[in-house]
């Protein structure tokens, strides 16, 4: 099983808890990706197991352009279907005139 974390920034000393769960998640053997909309300053309050986590974690801003890239050609690739739904979807067509 894989479970996915989001968070507004993690680690974080105001999210010890979250840090806390993740890591008992883990101890149960689910594989746990996490992942913070801000990158996470490291924190000597965090200990070492805030900094495994920062390093571990996937950071969503800055969008890197090449990231951004690799992951519209995978959806081209394996999903077509529904990138061309979504993009037609996303086409504000009233406007589009």
């Amino acid at each position: 099983m894989r479970v996915a974390y989001l968070a507004s920034q993690y680690p974080a000393v105001s999210h010890t808890f979250i840090l806390r769960e993740v890591q008992a998640v883990r101890a149960l053997g689910v594989e746990v990706e996490t992942f913070s909309i801000r990158r996470c300053q490291p924190v000597p309050a965090l200990g070492p197991d805030g900094t495994d986590e920062c390093a571990r974690t996937r950071y969503l801003v800055p969008v890197r352009p090449l990231s951004y890239l690799a992951a519209l050609v995978w959806a081209l690739f394996t999903r077509p279907g529904r990138l061309i739904r979504t993009g037609v979807r996303g086409v504000p067509w009233n406007l589009a005139r």
